[in-house]
């Protein structure tokens, strides 16, 4: 194991409550605070969920209580600083800025508790994600006819409090416009049409993934890409386990997806490449239909219907039979099996398949992973004729028994990489430096919205 000095800094923007006294400037103005934070969580979820914190101060930090805080915006950074004293013999301490920033957001929740051995300050709240997803959308006319990155930033445009938000587009040049691409597109008036109890994130999800794009927050940015290549081997993050992995847990789920349909989407200079696996498809069993499944309806009988849609959205596709083989391939992928895990380092560094570092605080959801087991097991399991065999070795070298089986029964069946479904960072004054990540054989999706 390698050795680390991780640090973690708090940033706080504090306005307090005025408690009726509306003339004091000193509670209209936001105040900064910088405190060392005892122990802190970030928990990177879903494109479609918002990112959460948890962190806890000494009370000697930040001697507030926390009643009398009317919004706190939190800002969290974690570095390994390679070193505990510089060369002068100084402790070294962490600085603030965007390279080692890990989340930025708002308090939810603050809560004290004092008693004989310490005094804590506890905070928990989601990144600026939760802006979006807290307010409804009031059914605006959104002209689709203009191009994307222009849609979304009119739409953040109509919020007060995502006024400084700026649209990162990381596509490059002008985005397509999505007119002909919805099912509820008022083609006469050319706006998109409003559905009940959306959300503003809703909103911005749906008409980036029409595109093939995915939609992010990223500190005070909202992000517009391509999504990361599918089966991009060389940019995944090696995990060893018995090397710089300290936990590991999988499961495999046979058959888990029955009945189901695949739809993949990649944005090629202005145009927006579809394909419908199986509909599209050359090479598979039940090429050129859907694939349809039988409903039971109340009074008894049965009605034949189309199948659920999963949506993939693929980066740098430039012709529709490309695309249609890379949605055959996902397509026998969800057929076959489910493979989910979680695994834990407590490493800050590792290295991609191509051989260079990566910082591990950079992991985000999708980023995609590969499992391995140590070189000196992986020899050994290789002679072994059978599974069973191969399960015995693995046991005997302490491997969990849910690990084992699944090395054993599918050891060079599965070569693709797994892809990080969450991932969570924690720095603990004492215990130091962990990540645990939730990761899955393919990337879980929703067929909300698809208008099917």
């Amino acid at each position: 194991m390698s050795h680390y000095f991780p640090q973690t800094a708090v940033t706080m923007k504090v306005v307090w409550e005025s408690f009726g006294d509306e003339t004091n400037p000193l509670l209209k103005r936001e105040h900064d605070v910088k405190a060392v934070a005892k122990r802190t969580r970030v928990t990177i979820n879903g494109y479609t969920e918002a990112d959460t914190f948890e962190l806890e101060l000494d009370y000697k930090v930040f001697p507030f209580d926390p009643r009398c805080i009317r919004s706190c915006q939190v800002g969290i950074y974690l570095q390994d600083m390679k070193k505990q004293f510089d060369d002068r013999g100084q402790a070294v301490e962490i600085q603030p800025s965007e390279e080692n920033a890990v989340f930025l957001g708002f308090a939810d929740k603050e809560e004290m508790q004092f008693d004989q051995e310490s005094r804590t300050v506890r905070m928990k709240g989601r990144d600026l994600t939760s802006i979006f997803i807290d307010q409804t959308w009031p059914g605006l006319s959104l002209d689709l006819t203009k191009p994307l990155n222009l849609v979304v930033a009119e739409i953040l445009d109509t919020l007060k409090a995502t006024g400084d938000i700026k649209v990162d587009n990381r596509v490059g040049g002008v985005l397509p416009t999505l007119a002909s691409f919805y099912p509820d597109f008022g083609a006469l008036s050319g706006k998109r049409n409003a559905r009940a109890k959306e959300n503003y994130w809703d909103v911005i999800q749906d008409i980036v993934g029409k595109a093939g794009l995915i939609a992010y927050m990223e500190l005070d940015k909202l992000v517009l890409t391509k999504p990361r290549t599918l089966y991009s081997r060389e940019q995944a993050i090696q995990f060893i386990y018995g090397s710089n992995v300290k936990e590991m847990t999988m499961e495999r789920n046979l058959g888990s997806q029955k009945g189901f349909n695949v739809r993949v989407r990649s944005i090629s200079g202005k145009t927006i490449l579809k394909a419908d696996i199986p509909k599209d498809a050359v090479k598979l069993p039940g090429s050129g239909r859907e694939v349809k499944r039988v409903k039971q309806l109340a009074n008894g009988s049965a009605q034949e219907e189309t199948a659920p849609y999963f949506t993939f959205n693929v980066a740098n596709v430039q012709d529709k039979s490309h695309l249609i083989e890379i949605g055959e391939g996902i397509f026998e992928e969800l057929g076959r099996q489910q493979i989910e895990g979680r695994l834990t380092t407590y490493e800050m560094q590792s290295t991609q398949v191509a051989g260079s570092c990566f910082d591990l605080t950079k992991i985000r959801n999708g980023t995609p992973i590969m499992l391995e087991i140590g070189i000196d097991d992986l020899n050994q399991i290789q002679q072994k004729a059978s599974q069973a065999d191969r399960f015995k070795y693995l046991i005997r070298k302490c491997y969990p028994t849910q690990v084992a089986t699944i090395f054993a029964a599918t050891m060079g069946k599965f070569s693709t990489p797994f892809y990080t479904r969450s991932v969570e960072f924690s720095c603990d004054a004492e215990s130091g430096f962990q990540i645990d990540l939730d990761f899955v054989n393919f990337i879980e999706t929703s067929g909300k919205g698809l208008g099917i």
